[in-house]
């Protein structure tokens, strides 16, 4: 097959990149086997808060496995800042990567970030190499500065550094360097996240020299190891007028995303059939729709260029991945573009599921497609997927809903407080959308929108898992039979995930107008004299809905949930990113939490009352209370970015300032309220 694929791309180079190390050795053989030429290596060893010596809040961790130089190769001026057992271990870490890519004949692609924040000690020994302040702000507790690039001894740094990875491991001969975002950043560019900043002595250079400088350092220490290496630096961040001004001094050998200064390009297409950390399918193995990837696959491998080509995987998707790129490969070179991409996808699900299953799994992958389709149309952008983030970084798997989150003893939130990404502070985060230091799904429109958004995916889901369902009753090898099962589990985990999505959008939204009475008679009920507290209706009828769902997930993922999500692979490795192997145990300790919470609603919202009317004193308490609310609203001291748009404590109230005012107002002639 390695033959066919290269005449096929006519010798142009082919890098795979993988998502996690799961078999690596075995997934870098496939992609020998299919035609690489390259292995792009992007990742370090993920170790939560423990990089490097002052990183006290979650911010860094976007860039906690990023490869930054400096951390595989420091400089002597800087090794003193980064621990030596971590930079050992992180180059045993590619040391052990590139002797199997030796034992294939594979080159590799560097990816990180560059420049990436340093230690605040390190300026302080060194104030000079103070750059850009890069962290995004709502994130973090701390401010994060980048080493100054306009300074002619930190790019004699760079250099240094990556001389020395030249030497190490010649197998690198392109570097790519993401920049201005995920910890790192260039002095007074336009869109860096606290604004334009950095030396001030330098505030006035051009952004081309600046940058183009940085580069020429890095490949000045490419040459000085005698190597041959591209040198690219890539960022969404750069108007028009900064771009241009940096790719004029560029010249031939340098990039900027991936274009040179003759606008020559050296990045081509790339296909994926992966799933991340925040892609649609929510950490949710092996369930990414495969007609797109096989269009990629067809154009990369047809386009006729000599550009870098690019193909990403997961192991979840080996089996579909090999059959699609083997029955492209195969397939007629007369044969239209369509027509091959039926014939492969036909073929490989014929492979994979069996002919009598064919028509079924067609239709799953295509409802796939839908679903995918479906889910992207609820986004905000610095987001990307809002519920995959949500579902980890704001722990929605794991917290329970309940009425006063803010009353939750610390042992009922020890299992998922410490995972909740959010800046340190002294007051909790109670409001379950308050996603990433920001407040998102606020106000009716922008809730029913996404609840109605969401039922629909769900049910595609459903009717993806009633496909499955059939087949696995109708299959009569063992083999297909447990893939197919394998596969309704992976899309009811799916299912199960948007649901709590769903539930805990709708639960934050119904806790955010309990300050609007709302009594009504239940239509269903013979006797309308009952008037129902509809505050209390709503919330417990979302609580439920979320105890039965996860009452779902946890009997789907019970014994079988590395085979169906991406989770650290121990207790102690889980992180703001990733659940841990125990995900099950925490989504029962949600329910028991939830449960025991109960009677709350009861308390707070009495379900009936036995009067048409309220008693006068009481409806005069009702309105003191209402009054009381509207000044609080008014009242900025009482606002909280952490707790909700207001916080709910200050607002509502609990149950004991509740039933002591209103034992104000009511006095012992009242009559008895039931």
């Amino acid at each position: 097959m390695r033959d066919q694929v290269r005449k096929k791309l006519k010798n142009a180079p082919l890098c795979f990149s993988f998502f996690n190390d799961e078999n690596f050795e075995e997934m870098v053989k496939l992609a020998h086997d299919y035609g690489a030429t390259h292995i792009e290596i992007k990742d370090l060893p993920f170790k939560y808060n423990d990089f490097l010596p002052d990183n006290s809040d979650p911010y860094p961790n976007w860039s906690q496995s990023s490869i930054g130089i400096f951390r595989l190769c420091p400089p002597q001026k800087v090794a003193e800042f980064i621990p030596k057992n971590i930079v050992e271990e992180n180059q045993k870490y590619i040391d052990n990567k590139m002797s199997i890519l030796r034992k294939y004949g594979l080159k590799a692609c560097l990816s990180g970030c560059e420049p990436l924040w340093l230690p605040e000690q390190v300026y302080r020994k060194y104030p000079h190499w103070r750059g850009v302040q890069c962290e995004l702000g709502r994130i973090a507790s701390k401010p994060y500065f980048t080493p100054s690039i306009d300074e002619a001894e930190v790019c004699e740094l760079y250099q240094e550094s990556i001389r020395d990875i030249c030497r190490r491991w010649p197998e690198f001969d392109m570097f790519t360097f993401w920049t201005n975002d995920c910890g790192s950043g260039i002095s007074w560019s336009t869109y860096s996240y606290p604004g334009p900043n950095g030396p001030s002595k330098h505030r006035l250079r051009n952004p081309g020299e600046r940058i183009a400088g940085w580069l020429k350092s890095l490949r000045r220490g490419v040459e000085d190891a005698g190597a041959t290496a591209l040198v690219n630096v890539g960022s969404f961040s750069f108007p028009p007028g900064e771009l241009a001004s940096v790719r004029a001094e560029l010249g031939e050998d340098l990039y900027f995303n991936g274009v040179n200064a003759n606008e020559k390009r050296i990045i081509g297409g790339s296909a994926s059939l992966t799933n991340t950390i925040d892609s649609n399918t929510c950490s949710v193995k092996g369930i990414t729709p495969p007609k797109s990837f096989a269009e990629s696959y067809y154009d990369i491998i047809n386009s006729g260029d000599n550009t870098l080509k690019s193909i990403r995987l997961d192991n979840s998707h080996v089996e579909t991945a090999c059959e699609i790129m083997k029955n492209i490969i195969l397939d007629s070179p007369e044969t239209s573009r369509s027509v091959t991409v039926v014939k492969a996808l036909y073929t490989s699900v014929v492979n994979i599921f069996g002919k009598e299953a064919a028509e079924s799994m067609i239709k799953v992958w295509d409802l796939t497609d839908e679903v995918f389709h479906a889910i992207d149309q609820i986004r905000q952008k610095g987001l990307g997927n809002n519920f995959a983030l949500c579902l980890t970084t704001a722990r929605w798997l794991h917290r329970p809903l309940v009425l006063h989150p803010e009353l939750l003893s610390s042992s009922e939130k020890s299992y998922y407080e410490n995972y909740l990404f959010t800046k340190a502070s002294d007051q909790p985060d109670n409001n379950l959308c308050f996603i990433l230091g920001k407040h998102i799904f606020i106000g009716d429109g922008i809730v029913w929108s996404v609840r109605w958004g969401l039922q629909e995916t769900i049910d595609s889901l459903g009717k993806i898992c009633t496909n499955i369902a059939k087949e696995i009753n109708a299959a009569k090898s063992t083999a297909v039979k447990e893939k197919l099962q394998l596969c309704h589990d992976r899309y009811s985990t799916l299912s199960c995930f948007l649901e709590t999505a769903k539930n805990a959008i709708m639960y934050q939204h119904a806790l955010s107008i309990t300050n609007h009475i709302r009594y009504s008679a239940n239509p269903l009920d013979y006797d309308d004299n009952i008037q129902y507290d509809q505050r209390a209706l709503q919330l417990r009828r979302i609580a439920r809905a979320e105890v039965d769902n996860c009452t779902e997930l946890s009997n789907i993922l019970d014994n079988n949930a590395n085979n169906i999500l991406y989770l650290a692979h121990s207790i102690e490795k889980q992180n703001v990113f990733l659940y841990g192997p125990d995900i099950v145990n925490g989504i029962n300790n949600k329910i028991n939490v939830m449960l025991d919470h109960w009677q709350e609603y009861e308390e707070a919202y009495p379900t009936s009352k036995e009067y048409e009317y309220e008693p006068p004193q009481l409806q005069e308490y009702e309105k003191a209370e209402q009054q009381t609310k509207q000044s609080l609203l008014l009242n900025k001291s009482f606002y909280s970015p952490k707790g909700g748009v207001y916080s709910q404590n200050n607002i509502l109230g609990t149950k004991k300032y509740k039933n002591s005012h209103k034992t104000a107002f009511v006095n012992s002639e009242s009559p008895k309220l039931s």
